[in-house]
């Protein structure tokens, strides 16, 4: 057991999140339908708006209202559930993940040789199995915010192109000259 222990980043990921991989794929999933829903909801909203707008005061006011009204119920619904999905994963996850580290990383320690555990003391190497499981909740959870994020850009900036394809444009321009202003300055 000792010698299978991950010695890279890689390895230790793969090693540790291969048995949770559907959990992780339906906590990838949760996150791409918050991004989703973030961009899409302002657009419902803004569909919505206009159509009460436009159709206000005439007969066709409920047929023209009734899709974006039934469509942001539905975002409203799934957000929920899409929530419940991705905490009842979290639950599911990490503190099986956790143990998982920790009793593998104790494993291979008590495999170490007498004069590493003289070397070493026993609480400082208790710490850092500890410090290692810990930080590996950490490494998912800011990948998962990371992830979240970068969908949120993408799906915004494809809403955006969607609204006003010239405001895309005069944007998209905008953020390209910053970018290539601040690598120059690199």
């Amino acid at each position: 057991m000792a010698s299978s222990f991950p010695k890279n980043l890689t390895k230790f990921v793969r090693h540790f999140l291969f048995p949770y991989k559907l959990y992780l794929i339906s906590m990838m999933i949760s996150c791409f339908y918050y991004a989703l829903h973030y961009t899409l909801l302002p657009y419902v909203l803004k569909v919505l708006i206009d159509r009460a707008t436009h159709f206000l005061g005439h007969p066709e006011f409920i047929r023209a209202c009734i899709i974006p009204a039934i469509l942001l119920i539905v975002l409203s619904f799934a957000r929920n559930s899409f929530s419940r999905i991705g905490d009842y994963t979290c639950l599911k996850v990490f503190p099986a993940l956790k143990a998982d580290i920790m009793r593998q990383a104790a494993d291979y320690v008590s495999g170490n040789s007498f004069k590493f555990f003289q070397d070493n003391l026993s609480g400082s190497i208790s710490n850092r199995i500890a410090d290692l499981a810990n930080n590996a909740e950490s490494l998912i959870r800011c990948n998962n915010i990371f992830f979240l994020q970068s969908l949120g850009i993408i799906s915004s900036i494809l809403i955006s192109f969607l609204v006003s394809p010239l405001f895309h444009r005069f944007i998209f321009y905008l953020d390209s000259s910053l970018c290539l202003n601040y690598a120059v300055s690199l």
